[in-house]
């Protein structure tokens, strides 16, 4: 992503550990513990666009593959139409492992191409056989992302990989926006016999806390108490929680210099000013996108509520 302010002012500094999620994180490590041990586990990872299910997963594929185990990483894309096994042929090595992700994408061309296999059965023990073959050597962590736009058939297999590898150390891992798993969807189908048939570990992700974002912005900045309090409330007040939307307003702030790089590194950031009534672009399109799934009487009343204010009496309604 490029951001308008040099490297040098880029939001202070990351770390590997992620702000109000070391219960996700332990979650997440348990899970694999109990695939390493010989046998397929699922872990399902549900939130909101921007709730940061990303970057709980991309944190535990690093932690995996220091731990040895080959991991890989694929999803799904907002189309029309989601090609069978979509996420599965999307597969992409994560850290240089092996050359697992050919020997998917080759297990996938079969099924897209010209002459495709027989039966989704033979298909599905290809994978199974493709996995046994190098789980031989480590682990394996396999992550399907936004399962929320995927085709029935990578669900399916999905399905089958966690019944039937008893003794396969894999650890598949699924992210979903749990707010856009609607009727008529294949996830929405699915979903309860993912949850019924394969014990999953839950991973429901949910907005940071206040104090969440204090230690964030501790973190990423130095700042007087008085300026990191102004900052921590206007964060929380306007994005509620929402590592994106916090990530973007942080972005927008440093932008405009209304967050301002010390020039001498021993100094403190400066928070000079809270803006007024500027949303960051992304922001606004994320909502936007929301809000086109709504009907029109609802989206009207929110016009409505736009201009009346943040908090509505319900007899004002």
């Amino acid at each position: 992503m490029c951001r308008s302010p040099p490297e040098s002012r880029r939001l202070g500094s990351y770390h590997s550990s992620l702000v109000g999620r070391s219960a996700e994180q332990s979650l997440l490590r348990d899970g694999f513990a109990r695939a390493a041990s010989g046998r397929a586990a699922l872990a399902l990872i549900g939130g909101e666009a921007g709730i940061g299910k990303t970057s709980l997963v991309r944190d535990f594929l690093d932690h995996a593959r220091a731990g040895g185990a080959a991991a890989l990483a694929g999803g799904c894309y907002d189309l029309q139409v989601t090609p069978p096994f979509g996420p599965w042929a999307d597969l992409t090595r994560v850290g240089g492992t092996s050359d697992m992700a050919d020997i998917f994408l080759n297990v996938a061309q079969d099924v897209q191409g010209d002459q495709p296999v027989r039966s989704r059965g033979e298909l599905f023990h290809r994978y199974a056989d493709a996995i046994s073959t190098i789980a031989q050597d480590r682990p394996i962590v396999v992550a399907l992302e936004d399962l929320h736009w995927s085709d029935p058939d990578s669900l399916d297999l999905l399905r089958f990989l966690v019944r039937t590898a008893d003794t396969i150390p894999l650890f598949l891992i699924a992210t979903y926006r749990d707010d856009e798993v609607e009727p008529g969807t294949p996830l929405y189908d699915r979903l309860p016999m993912l949850v019924r048939e394969t014990d999953a570990t839950r991973v429901d992700l949910r907005r940071l806390t206040l104090e969440d974002t204090r230690e964030l912005v501790i973190r990423r900045y130095h700042l007087v108490d008085a300026d990191a309090t102004r900052l921590v409330t206007y964060l929380d007040e306007l994005a509620q929680g929402n590592p994106l939307f916090i990530h973007e307003l942080l972005r927008a702030l440093e932008a405009d210099d209304s967050l301002q790089h010390p020039s001498i590194p021993a100094r403190e950031w400066r928070f000079s000013q809270t803006p007024q009534g500027h949303v960051p672009a992304l922001i606004r399109q994320v909502i936007d996108r929301r809000l086109q799934r709504l009907g029109n009487a609802t989206r009207q009343a929110l016009d409505v509520a736009a201009v009346i204010g943040g908090d509505i009496p319900l007899d004002l309604w």
